[in-house]
């Protein structure tokens, strides 16, 4: 997959290290943000599809920077990387319509890359019902 289209932002760079080789021998290629200046150029500048997404993050609540991709990118698909997270928390921003969220704790990369390629897919088949070019979404 060419350009970038997934977005990980993660203020911890063992995580994005992780994350980011699972998603590489998935053939997935991605940009990692540890920043708010970094990850709001990113965003402008590229077709984001999917965004994973730190739940810890100290320089933006996580439900605000939520809101800000959604608003941004309505499209994107965002799973929540949560490890302290609140049960509340996790389950406002499931039904805001975040993707899936999965534990740091636990996490399987294997696992994120597999659900990130699935939602790469769902986006492409979004983008073609609504007439979408990958600039648009």
């Amino acid at each position: 997959m060419g350009n970038a289209r997934v977005l990980v932002i993660d203020e911890e760079e063992a995580m994005v290290e992780t994350i980011g080789h699972a998603l590489q021998e998935a053939g997935i290629t991605y940009k990692n943000s540890v920043k708010f200046s970094e990850w709001a150029s990113i965003l402008k500048s590229e077709c984001i599809d999917v965004t994973l997404m730190a739940m810890s993050l100290t320089e933006m609540e996580a439900r605000e920077l939520y809101y800000f991709l959604k608003q941004h990118r309505p499209l994107s698909q965002i799973f929540l990387l949560v490890d302290n997270a609140s049960t509340m928390d996790i389950i406002e921003l499931l039904e805001a319509g975040a993707a899936d969220f999965f534990s740091s704790k636990s996490m399987d990369a294997a696992e994120i890359a597999e659900a990130v390629r699935i939602a790469l897919s769902k986006a492409d088949r979004w983008r073609k019902c609504f007439g979408y070019s990958k600039r648009q979404s």
